[in-house]
């Protein structure tokens, strides 16, 4: 079970869709050699089990910081800063996807190049923050105040004080 819970991934492909039955839909993880990776279907059925508007995970180097697969929910979802978190379609996204996976390691292993994100989460709104590897922890940029809803540049600041900056290369 923590196996599953540490490693399991979304897949995010048509052929894995075209496969799945509606009783269950994992396959095996052939990126990772161990646990599944798991398709709407099983989403569905575990938020609704569960009561769940949505899932937040993390543990998967993800390009743009953060990736949002599956359909939106009704929460309202704003990018901060200076990097737009878009949808599949490249539109700058609007909604929290079911599945949210949020990686914070910006240039993972100081070779992967990708934007580091937090996201935080409020009763009524969901923010998120992209942010490029920085030599320096002055170095990273505030984002400007939001003009509506509780999450404002004040807050992301607060979560950016307690991880401002995370150093992924050794020297």
């Amino acid at each position: 079970l923590l196996c599953d819970i540490l490693w399991s991934d979304p897949r995010r492909d048509d052929e894995f869709a075209a496969r799945r039955t509606t009783l269950a839909s994992f396959d095996t993880n052939p990126t990772r050699g161990c646990s599944v990776v798991f398709g709407e279907t099983a989403v569905d059925r575990f938020l609704r089990t569960n009561e769940l508007l949505a899932m937040i995970r993390a543990h998967e180097c993800q390009e743009a910081g953060l990736a949002q697969d599956f359909d939106d929910t009704v929460m309202p979802f704003e990018s901060l800063g200076e990097h737009e978190i878009l949808d599949g379609d490249d539109r700058v996204r609007k909604k929290l996807a079911r599945v949210t996976t949020v990686f914070s390691a910006a240039d993972y292993c100081g070779h992967h190049g990708n934007l580091g994100a937090v996201l935080l989460v409020a009763w009524d709104k969901a923010c998120a923050v992209a942010y490029a590897a920085r030599s320096d922890p002055k170095d990273f940029a505030v984002p400007p105040p939001t003009t509506n809803g509780e999450l404002t540049a004040a807050a992301v600041l607060d979560a950016q004080a307690a991880v401002p900056w995370m150093p992924t290369t050794i020297a």
